[in-house]
Protein backbone atom coordinates (compact mmCIF):
# COMPACT_ATOMS: atom_id res chain seq x y z
CA UNK A 1 0.00 0.00 0.00
CA UNK A 2 1.50 3.31 -1.06
CA UNK A 3 1.46 6.16 1.39
CA UNK A 4 0.54 9.60 0.22
CA UNK A 5 2.57 12.39 1.76
CA UNK A 6 0.59 15.57 1.94
CA UNK A 7 1.89 19.04 1.32
CA UNK A 8 0.96 19.86 4.91
CA UNK A 9 3.20 17.08 6.21
CA UNK A 10 6.18 18.13 4.09
CA UNK A 11 5.72 21.80 4.96
CA UNK A 12 5.20 21.03 8.64
CA UNK A 13 8.25 18.81 8.94
CA UNK A 14 10.41 21.29 7.04
CA UNK A 15 9.14 24.12 9.25
CA UNK A 16 9.87 22.09 12.40
CA UNK A 17 13.43 21.31 11.34
CA UNK A 18 14.06 24.96 10.46
CA UNK A 19 12.66 25.96 13.87
CA UNK A 20 15.02 23.50 15.58
CA UNK A 21 17.90 25.01 13.68
CA UNK A 22 16.73 28.45 14.79
CA UNK A 23 16.85 27.38 18.44
CA UNK A 24 20.42 26.24 17.87
CA UNK A 25 21.53 29.82 17.20
CA UNK A 26 23.10 31.95 19.87
CA UNK A 27 20.72 34.05 21.98
CA UNK A 28 21.89 37.12 20.10
CA UNK A 29 20.09 38.38 17.03
CA UNK A 30 22.04 37.40 13.92
CA UNK A 31 21.38 37.63 10.21
CA UNK A 32 21.19 33.84 10.13
CA UNK A 33 18.58 33.77 12.91
CA UNK A 34 16.46 36.31 11.02
CA UNK A 35 16.84 34.36 7.80
CA UNK A 36 15.73 31.14 9.51
CA UNK A 37 12.59 32.83 10.84
CA UNK A 38 11.77 33.99 7.32
CA UNK A 39 12.46 30.54 5.89
CA UNK A 40 10.16 28.96 8.44
CA UNK A 41 7.34 31.27 7.36
CA UNK A 42 8.05 30.43 3.73
CA UNK A 43 7.97 26.70 4.48
CA UNK A 44 4.52 27.13 5.98
CA UNK A 45 3.06 29.35 3.25
CA UNK A 46 4.73 28.59 -0.08
CA UNK A 47 3.49 26.02 -2.61
CA UNK A 48 5.02 22.55 -2.45
CA UNK A 49 7.02 23.04 -5.64
CA UNK A 50 8.95 25.95 -4.10
CA UNK A 51 9.91 24.15 -0.87
CA UNK A 52 13.08 22.77 -2.45
CA UNK A 53 14.51 26.28 -2.60
CA UNK A 54 13.48 26.88 1.02
CA UNK A 55 15.19 23.65 2.11
CA UNK A 56 18.35 24.53 0.18
CA UNK A 57 18.50 27.98 1.77
CA UNK A 58 17.93 26.46 5.22
CA UNK A 59 20.80 24.03 4.62
CA UNK A 60 23.04 26.94 3.60
CA UNK A 61 22.02 28.87 6.73
CA UNK A 62 22.76 25.78 8.83
CA UNK A 63 26.19 25.55 7.24
CA UNK A 64 26.80 29.19 8.19
CA UNK A 65 25.75 28.45 11.77
CA UNK A 66 28.12 25.51 11.99
CA UNK A 67 31.04 27.58 10.74
CA UNK A 68 30.15 30.40 13.13
CA UNK A 69 30.14 27.99 16.07
CA UNK A 70 33.49 26.54 15.03
CA UNK A 71 35.00 30.02 14.68
CA UNK A 72 33.90 30.74 18.26
CA UNK A 73 35.28 27.44 19.56
CA UNK A 74 31.77 26.26 20.44
CA UNK A 75 32.13 22.56 19.69
CA UNK A 76 28.97 21.58 21.58
CA UNK A 77 26.94 24.10 19.56
CA UNK A 78 28.55 22.84 16.37
CA UNK A 79 27.64 19.23 17.15
CA UNK A 80 24.04 20.16 17.93
CA UNK A 81 23.68 22.28 14.80
CA UNK A 82 25.37 19.69 12.58
CA UNK A 83 22.95 17.04 13.85
CA UNK A 84 19.96 19.20 12.92
CA UNK A 85 21.45 20.05 9.52
CA UNK A 86 21.98 16.33 8.92
CA UNK A 87 18.34 15.57 9.71
CA UNK A 88 17.22 18.47 7.51
CA UNK A 89 19.34 17.16 4.64
CA UNK A 90 18.02 13.60 5.03
CA UNK A 91 14.44 14.84 5.12
CA UNK A 92 15.02 17.04 2.08
CA UNK A 93 16.40 14.11 0.09
CA UNK A 94 13.63 11.72 1.16
CA UNK A 95 10.92 14.30 0.42
CA UNK A 96 12.42 15.07 -3.00
CA UNK A 97 13.19 18.66 -2.04
CA UNK A 98 16.96 18.43 -2.49
CA UNK A 99 19.15 16.03 -4.41
CA UNK A 100 21.72 13.80 -2.82
CA UNK A 101 25.28 14.91 -3.50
Amino acid sequence: MARVVTRQYVAGELSQLIAELGTATQAEETDVARELRGLRRQAETRPLDSLGAVAARALAAGDQLCWLSLSRGDTAGFQWQAGIVGRLYEFGVCAGLVYEE
